[in-house]
């Protein structure tokens, strides 16, 4: 370190430790406790005393795989806001509940001052043996400002400068209150055998063929599957495909293609065996609505198939000629293609043979006469 560096070390140590013999309160810069005075900056007036609370949506027992939200709401001061926030009380995956998504909501207005900061944690009960249970929570974290704040209840206070803007907190932890979770097995009576696992609200299944959705039996032909849902849907779940065995062959085996939040997609590859198999196969997916309150099927039709002809096959090759030469003569037909092969008779004269097949210089032609190689 440079003699300049040393003294600039040197310089804020015996601030600091003059601020903290004056009996000033510590404070935070870029993270990092470094002592310091801000007492002329505490703030003034009674302490804003913040408050937490919980909500649970829907408000009634939800069964296994149906998601569940949690809504949360901190109040703090006015032109404050909360960060680095802890909930303790969720229910744990060890538990059973898997943990989906967390959405930030509006703030809203709270009644004796001070603004709400809202957020949504939504869950699901993964597990057909998970069972209801009382739920309390208490959030922690730092209410920050740019002005200094004065939180009842708080422990600890930060202080940071970064290029030139000031920021204040006090650590807080905030008792939200208690929630009832109601879990339900999902029932017996008319579960159907084919059950797929799948709860939800909306499921809808549709089906097409991938491009190009034309063709003409003897090619492959790949049928695309996709389910729209809000809800659950197992990993090992697919369609239950039906009606093909008469109208597809060499069927392949249905695989996952993509999965997301809320549509996943399969593809299946299939041969048609004639031109009438003017529709792919039809699917359906059981699952059980949790609005319904009843085990339902998500079902398709078979997506349209169009066939067009094959290509034609090549045009045969252009009929040959013979010069006048050969015409008058006749041309001999040779027993195969090579000057020394037998000649098993002649082209008459005038007559122009139908071309069968080639092989280098030689032609293998139709005529009046027999079948033979002229060159």
């Amino acid at each position: 370190m440079t003699a300049r560096g040393r003294m600039r070390m040197a310089v804020f140590a015996a601030a600091a430790l003059a601020a903290a013999a004056a009996g000033a309160q510590s404070f935070y810069v870029n993270g990092r406790e470094i002592g310091g005075g801000r007492s002329s900056r505490r703030a003034r007036g009674a302490a804003f005393r913040p408050a937490a609370d919980v909500k649970i949506s829907p408000d009634r027992a939800v069964v296994a795989g149906e998601p569940f939200s949690l809504e949360f709401s901190v109040t703090v001061p006015e032109n404050a806001t909360m960060e680095q926030i802890s909930i303790s009380g969720l229910p744990q995956e060890s538990d059973g509940f898997t943990v989906l998504r967390q959405e930030n909501l509006p703030d809203a207005k709270a009644d004796g001052g001070g603004v709400k900061k809202r957020f949504r944690i939504v869950m699901r009960p993964d597990r057909p043996d998970v069972k209801g249970r009382s739920l309390r929570f208490a959030i922690g974290g730092t209410v920050t400002s740019a002005e200094p704040v004065s939180i009842a209840g708080s422990f600890g206070t930060t202080y940071s400068s970064i290029n030139g803007r000031e920021s204040y907190g006090a650590n807080v932890r905030i008792d939200a209150g208690t929630v009832e979770l109601k879990v339900d097995p999902l029932p017996e009576k008319g579960r159907p055998d084919a059950f797929s696992g799948a709860v939800g609200t909306r499921f809808a299944l549709s089906s097409r063929f991938e491009e190009p959705d034309a063709g003409w039996p003897g090619t492959w032909s790949t049928a695309v599957y996709a389910l729209d849902y809000d809800g659950w849907f197992p990993t090992n779940a697919a369609p239950r495909v039906h009606g093909f065995e008469k109208a597809f062959e060499n069927v392949h085996p249905m695989r996952e293609t993509s999965r997301g939040p809320h549509r996943v997609e399969w593809r299946q590859t299939m041969m048609p065996r004639g031109l009438s198999s003017t529709n792919g196969p039809a699917a359906g997916i059981v699952f059980y609505n949790t609005r319904t309150r009843r085990y339902e099927v998500a079902r398709c039709a078979g997506a349209p198939l169009a066939f067009k002809r094959p290509p034609a096959p090549p045009e045969p090759p252009p009929e040959i000629g013979l010069s006048r030469e050969d015409g008058r003569k006749g041309v001999p037909l040779r027993f195969a293609p090579g000057a020394r092969s037998p000649v098993t008779g002649t082209v008459p004269p005038g007559e122009t043979p139908v071309v069968l097949e080639r092989k280098g210089a030689w032609r293998r032609v139709r005529t009046s006469s027999g079948t033979g190689w002229i060159r």
